[in-house]
């Protein structure tokens, strides 16, 4: 079984020999998902779900044709290139997996133990990036499979009319499968600084920049909402996965000069047991300094899953991570939210900065949230700062943070790192703006 690293590379060595020879066509890509693996690792515990994984990876290894090749992809998702294989020829292989695996299927303690593959076959065809769009495919088609009841073969067949019929949410969500098959993502990281003189530590909010195959900036916020929680796990996965890698690559830098940096959850990641584990293994592995690292999500996604959330926020908390709640004053379940979870900052929602100055209900609204954070002893951020009207009165409100434009815009990520010892020179917020303004006009963001 290859790491994703080494199937990409081999296939990509493999592929000018084949198309010389006019069959690239042949090529059969199989997505392979494990049906609820979660709900595996809640009944019998993460040991049998990792034992269902191998299993599953024998099989794969077993069964495919000489010449196969397989990668585990992350969680319980495989992909796995069957050469000189057309479409159907494919379909029939997968199909063989699907049945073998449900013989693993078996009595285990007081519940049963029910094992099932989802499958998406697609074709390697002769246009640009053809491993990246085989792979797009073959996981819209394993996203079907899963819609239509999972424990079955779904077949992409890539044609124009094809394309033509899907909408644009499918569209969009097959260019981002291809962004994250070839790494053509971002980290981008936005300061978050004090509104008062008081000396603090610089925050940043890591942001995801991704960019289609022509060059065009993919809009990844329009997957919200749009039947792509799968996608939005397996991306929230990779930024963990990236961003914990070069924390751990800068560590005697953080140790020197400590900072804050927060991660977006999404409504999907936050109530996934394996995102938490997966979290708890990157800082342990990576051995990330306390209090470096920070999660935050939405009202909205927190609203009817506390009892879900809670307990993964607890455990992680005892390793130095911290959390907060965005977006708030947006929803309406602010205080039961504040009470039930342990979140140590609250960021207040950009539709309250953006008319601060002229709107007296929005100011009273800003004094409201940041005297009741104090209260709860939690800091407080006002995002959208575009402008030093808004800073200023923001301030005097008595919100703690700010961030926008005006405080800094987005920068490269390793940029942002490497400026971290800018900040212990400067100690008034005005300062710390100019010298984030300044590394973000640099750098052209």
């Amino acid at each position: 079984m290859l790491t994703p690293a080494a199937f990409i590379a081999q296939v990509t060595a493999k592929w000018p020999a084949t198309e010389e020879r006019g069959c690239a066509s042949r090529h059969g890509l199989l997505y392979i998902d494990v049906d609820q693996l979660n709900v595996v690792n809640e009944d019998h515990g993460m040991h049998v779900g990792d034992e269902v994984i191998q299993s599953v990876a024998g099989l794969i290894c077993r069964r495919g044709p000489e010449g196969t090749l397989a990668s585990r992809i992350g969680g319980g998702r495989f992909a796995v290139l069957v050469p000189g294989c057309g479409i159907e020829p494919a379909a029939r292989i997968a199909e063989e997996l699907r049945s073998a695996a449900i013989k693993l299927s078996c009595s285990r303690g007081e519940k049963p133990l029910l094992v099932s593959l989802s499958i998406g076959v697609s074709r390697i065809g002769d246009r640009d990036r053809p491993l990246q769009h085989a792979m797009a495919a073959a996981e819209m088609a394993c996203r079907t499979a899963k819609e239509r009841g999972r424990n079955r073969v779904e077949i992409f067949y890539s044609n124009a009319q094809n394309f033509s019929r899907r909408p644009a949410s499918m569209n969009l969500a097959a260019e981002v499968s291809a962004a994250l098959a070839c790494d053509s993502f971002e980290l981008l990281a936005q300061p978050i600084l004090p509104l008062s003189a008081a000396p603090a530590d610089p925050r940043f909010e890591i942001l995801l920049r991704a960019r289609a195959g022509d060059g065009s900036r993919l809009g990844l916020e329009k997957l919200q909402g749009a039947g792509c929680e799968a996608l939005i796990r397996d991306i929230d996965r990779w930024v963990v996965e990236q961003f914990t890698r070069r924390l751990a690559d800068c560590r005697d830098l953080l140790r020197r000069h400590r900072a804050r940096f927060s991660l977006n959850v999404s409504a999907a990641s936050l109530v996934d047991g394996e995102f938490w584990s997966l979290v708890e293994e990157r800082v342990r592995d990576t051995r990330i300094e306390p209090g470096t690292l920070n999660f935050e999500f939405s009202e909205e996604a927190a609203t009817g899953r506390v009892g879900t959330i809670a307990p993964f926020m607890y455990r992680l908390r005892e390793q130095g991570i911290s959390f907060a709640l965005d977006n708030f004053g947006r929803g309406v379940g602010s205080l039961s939210n504040l009470n039930s979870l342990p979140v140590s900052c609250i960021k207040i929602d950009g539709s309250l900065s953006r008319d601060l100055t002229d709107n007296a209900k929005s100011q009273s609204m800003m004094v409201a949230i940041a005297q009741l954070a104090k209260t709860f002893g939690l800091e407080t951020v006002a995002g959208h700062v575009e402008t030093d009207a808004i800073r200023a009165l923001a301030a005097r409100l008595g919100v703690d943070y700010g961030q926008g434009f005006f405080i800094g815009k987005p920068l490269a990520l390793d940029q942002a790192i490497r400026d971290l010892p800018l900040y212990a020179c400067f100690s008034a917020p005005a300062d710390l703006r100019v010298a984030a303004g300044s590394r973000s006009a640099a750098s052209g963001n």
